[in-house]
């Protein structure tokens, strides 16, 4: 049995701000930063150009995946987004007491959500992958 793969697939991984061995802090605004240059880098790498470019976000990294697809409609083909979530606020709340939802509401500020920033993504193909059986992000909150 022969598998198939395209011709030529690049991907382009780095540890953000605040992980791995990289300095800085890790919060939302620099992991979308750092994906913008990280963006515009691979943008500018010859074996990129006039090639179709998917982005794929997993997990926390939807968010940011999501995001950068938002502010970059006009250059990707598709996003991919593997056991997403739909937002920080969402997943705050629902580990919360519902006594505290007002004060999580007041005080947890995101500078980008994956529910708000997809209605207005348009002409880039979606994937959402998802597992009925993921504990961690149940299917009814990427919805």
């Amino acid at each position: 049995m022969r598998g198939h793969s395209l011709p030529m697939d690049f991907r382009f991984l780095w540890p953000t701000q605040g992980y791995g061995k990289s300095t800085g802090k890790p919060t939302h605004v620099n992991v979308v930063k750092d994906g913008q240059i990280l963006f515009d880098y691979m943008l500018k790498h010859p074996a990129v150009a006039n090639t179709k470019i998917i982005v794929y976000g997993a997990s926390m990294g939807s968010q940011a995946a999501v995001h950068l697809t938002l502010k970059n409609q006009g250059k990707i083909s598709a996003l991919v987004i593997d056991g997403g979530l739909s937002s920080m606020t969402d997943i705050a709340l629902a580990s919360a007491p519902q006594a505290q939802h007002d004060v999580i509401k007041a005080m947890l500020k995101m500078p980008y959500e994956a529910k708000e920033d997809i209605k207005a993504i348009a002409g880039v193909m979606l994937l959402f992958i998802h597992s009925r059986e993921d504990n961690r992000y149940p299917l009814a909150r990427p919805k």
